[in-house]
């Protein structure tokens, strides 16, 4: 017969039905009952202390997001709180030779030719390929000798496509050029195949040698009529520490730590994204070529297909060994595909079903999902990708970004001494140990005699490094090469630099570069123009000529040209901003006395509860306002041909009207090799006609072409629910503190002061109420009076400062008492914000409440 027992813990009863239970059994109904009622309190005990400490205990896990994709799990839907991104400086001593836009920098074999190619690139718009006129090994070396310490460690890389028959690689050679140095570490790419070379170098395989050349050799025989390309040359000096560490790197990861960059390049607008449960972004995102395609919401769009080709789709980055879930709704014939994309461009395909699992394979880097279907209209609604195999209900997309305004910079040779970005009470803030700053005609240059001799001119600029630490400068160029930072100062030959002494800096300046002749001093604005990119010459011979005249007759300037040096653009005019395409000298130093600096940011960075999809990258350009560049049709493109953004854009991440984010109408792509991606990048939006507001600010969140190193950002989630209330609470009074801050700014803005300028020349308030006030609207707005000053035409009676300026300049009416009779006067407003006397018939006098102007953004 069955033992009775209780139905939670199991305690032994007494089956009083039964006649057998003649005794009572003292091992089952008390031992056995005790034991079971011990155990059953021990477990109750165990599970109340472990919720007592999840609520209770803030626990917290330490998390730290690498530089590139990454899938981070977390244990429970919580903010990330940030514990610090350090700074990183990178010099890439080969300049911006390395980026294989112009095959001058480079001499080949005699074997081989040279020449510019757009089907393989990876760095800007071109890449070089090699082409074998004769059978035989090929090598192309950069022209330019590198000088090095020969007691320090050095790592080359190229990106390179290999010929059919042999494999590539990269390696150092003496400067003259008689042999190589044997780098003991260091890879090929196999015939064939695409991929990054490498090759590393300790002082001992260095020999001594302080001057190098920078080599992409072939190990074998090409024969006649084959070839290899490359691309994103680059040579760094790095530490021992990192020396050790490059064996147990792939390629992929030394091309995120060691990116090709032009120069000195350092953490530059660091970024967090945490992409969306649904990795698919709304229809108004996704791209279409020459197709008929309605887009109905945000997640439902109409392709009228009328010939092959036609189809919508949208690329996501994928992680090595991600699977996904892929759902839709299709419409009638409507058909689905994915595309998996290697790092060679290469890629395979599969047909999708409305409900099906994606396991790409190994060595994906990015899969599309494109949406098609037979001719004729073709509807989709609600598409879906999420990480894993379990079928999901379906969500929109919603991305969080965490982002700064900021640059972080360290030590270039060892890292050491970074900048940390960090928060304190949720603010952000940088601990700045380096500062950089952009040496260019704006700065008061000087010519020093005693830095000049046979050869270049030296120059200096007084006060600049404010706070430095003598000899700690580094300068790169305009072809992004190193400036030689002499340790006692003393200049003695060209392209070299005091390394900053008592802040203030001493450099020296080739002829060749300048045109300045052996016999002639220049001029302070003359100066100044070489650092707006102009070279001078004698117009009476040729562009690369030097002036070297005494009557000052006969000046001419002109700038390079980038693709291909050549002089252009000559001018007689003196020029006073920068030359088109110029990319100036750069000056970073150390502080003295670390400062800390407030950081702009942008967004809260939080994870769902299990695998979340995350991105670590630099260069992103928050909310810069832009013009649109309005087509015949009327349809309005940003970051267009006339109205470039700041920096060439790669992806546009928000387009915001007057601060509120909207969505672009039709393709989010351009085509590649059409003019605009060479001028502004291969990213920007349109709006149609309809959807455009002529009197709205317009604003563009986006990312840089230009490459950026990336640090790892380091930080904590809420490992238990006692961390994750403090987190939300924490959240509130956060967000509350903010919105209370907006609220004050926004009433400040809405009650502005007025303000009195300072006047020049002799004139003076006459009424307590003169100046000046700027409204809500951009309206600048004067009133009350002003007398007893000079008034020959031209007089400058002051300077408004930057952001109540005009946009073109005017001239304005006021009211001028003569001393005998009020008549009318006229004044003008530059864009620069100087504010002249046109006509004054008297000057008792001039009431100013007629003036008004809309001021620049």
């Amino acid at each position: 017969m069955t033992n009775p027992v209780t139905p939670n813990i199991g305690l032994n009863k007494i089956d009083r039905t039964s006649p057998s239970t003649t005794y009572f059994d003292l091992e089952k109904y008390i031992d056995q009952n005790a034991d079971a009622v011990d155990q059953f309190a021990g477990e109750t005990k165990q599970s109340l202390d472990s919720l007592a400490s999840r609520l209770d205990t803030e626990e917290r896990r330490e998390v730290v997001l690498q530089p590139g994709l990454q899938v981070v799990h977390a244990e429970r839907t919580a903010p990330f709180s940030l514990s610090g991104i350090k700074g990183r400086t990178l010099v890439n001593l080969l300049g911006r030779d390395g980026g294989c836009e112009s095959v001058r920098g480079f001499v080949v074999s005699s074997n081989s030719t040279l020449k510019l190619v757009t089907s393989f690139k990876d760095q800007g718009n071109y890449s070089i390929e090699v082409n074998q006129i004769t059978t035989g090994n090929s090598y192309t070396r950069a022209a330019n000798a590198i000088s090095i310490n020969p007691n320090s460690y050095y790592l080359a890389l190229a990106v390179v496509k290999a010929s059919t028959s042999t494999e590539v690689t990269v390696r150092l050679v003496k400067s003259d050029g008689s042999a190589s140095l044997s780098g003991s570490k260091g890879n090929t790419i196999f015939p064939g195949e695409t991929g990054l070379a490498w090759k590393a170098y300790n002082p001992t395989e260095l020999n001594g040698n302080d001057s190098v050349k920078f080599d992409v050799f072939t190990n074998g025989v090409i024969p006649q009529g084959d070839g290899y390309c490359f691309d994103s040359l680059r040579l760094y000096e790095i530490s021992f520490e990192e020396y050790e560490a490059i064996d147990n790197m792939s390629q992929n990861e030394l091309s995120i730590k060691y990116p090709y960059i032009d120069g000195m390049q350092s953490v530059s607008n660091p970024y967090v994204i945490r992409y969306g449960e649904n990795l698919l972004p709304p229809f108004y995102e996704w791209s279409w070529g020459a197709a008929d395609v309605t887009v109905r919401g945000p997640y439902e769009a109409l392709l009228n297909r009328t010939g092959a080709g036609q189809n919508i789709f949208t690329d996501v980055p994928h992680v090595d060994g991600t699977n996904y879930r892929f759902s839709v709704v299709y419409g009638e014939n409507a058909l689905g595909q994915v595309q998996y994309y290697n790092a060679a461009g290469d890629a395979q395909q599969e047909d999708l079903s409305d409900n099906e699992i994606i396991e790409p394979p190994a060595g994906t880097v990015r899969i599309r999902i494109v949406l098609a279907g037979p001719n004729g209209p073709l509807s989709f609604r609600n598409p879906m990708l999420t990480l894993g195999t379990e079928l999901q209900s379906f969500v929109p997309r919603e991305d969080f970004m965490l982002a700064f305004q900021t640059d972080l910079h360290a030590n270039p040779v060892d890292s050491s001494d970074p900048d940390v970005l960090f928060e304190r009470e949720g603010q952000y803030f940088k601990l700045a140990k380096w500062k950089r700053v952009v040496l260019d005609g704006s700065l008061n240059w000087g010519y020093s005699a005693s830095s000049s001799s046979t050869g270049y001119k030296g120059v200096y600029c007084t006060g600049l490094a404010p706070n430095s630490i003598n000899r700690s400068a580094l300068i790169t160029k305009y072809n992004g090469t190193v400036l030689e930072t002499k340790s006692d100062g003393q200049i003695t030959g060209p392209d070299q630099n005091n390394g900053i002494g008592g802040s203030n800096l001493y450099l020296s300046i080739p002829n060749a570069d300048s045109g300045w002749g052996a016999d002639y001093t220049p001029t302070q604005d003359e100066i100044k123009a070489y650092f707006w990119g102009w070279k001078m010459y004698d117009t009476t011979g040729a562009t690369s000529s030097t002036y070297n005249r005494t009557d000052g007759a006969y000046k001419g300037w002109v700038r390079r040209r980038s693709y291909d040096g050549a002089y252009v653009d000559g001018t007689g005019t003196l020029p006073t901003t920068f030359a088109p395409e110029y990319t100036p000298y750069h000056l970073v130093y150390r502080l003295a006395k670390p400062t800390v600096e407030p950081v702009v940011s942008e967004g809260c960075l939080t994870l769902n509860e299990g695998d979340n999809q995350v991105e670590v990258g630099t260069g992103i350009v928050l909310r810069e306002n832009n013009n649109a560049s309005i087509a015949s049709n009327g349809v309005a493109t940003f970051n267009g041909v006339n109205f470039p953004l700041k920096y060439k854009a790669s992806a546009i991440i928000e387009l915001n009207r007057d601060d509120m984010r909207i969505y672009p109408d039709g393709s989010g792509l351009r085509t590649p090799g059409t003019p605009l991606e060479i001028a502004n990048g291969p990213a920007w939006v349109n709006l149609n006609p309809e959807n455009y507001d002529p009197s709205a600010i317009y604003s563009v969140t986006y990312l840089k072409l230009d490459k950026s190193l990336i640090q790892p950002v380091s930080g904590s989630l809420a490992a238990s629910e006692k961390s994750q209330i403090s987190d939300l609470t924490k959240g509130v009074a956060k967000a509350l503190q903010r919105v209370s801050v907006v609220e004050m700014k926004k009433a400040e803005k809405d009650s502005p002061g007025w303000i009195a300028p300072t006047l020049l020349n002799g004139w003076v308030r006459e009424s307590t109420t003169f100046g000046y006030v700027k409204d809500p609207a951009g309206n600048v707005r004067f009133r009350g009076r002003i007398s007893s000053g000079a008034t020959a035409s031209g007089t400058l009676l002051f300077t408004l400062p930057v952001g109540v300026r005009p946009t073109v300049y005017g001239y304005y009416q006021v009211t001028v008492n003569t001393g005998a009779s009020l008549t009318t006067g006229f004044i003008m407003i530059n864009i620069d914000g100087t504010v002249v006397i046109s006509y004054f018939p008297g000057n008792t006098w001039i009431n100013w409440d007629t003036v008004s102007f809309l001021a620049e953004q």
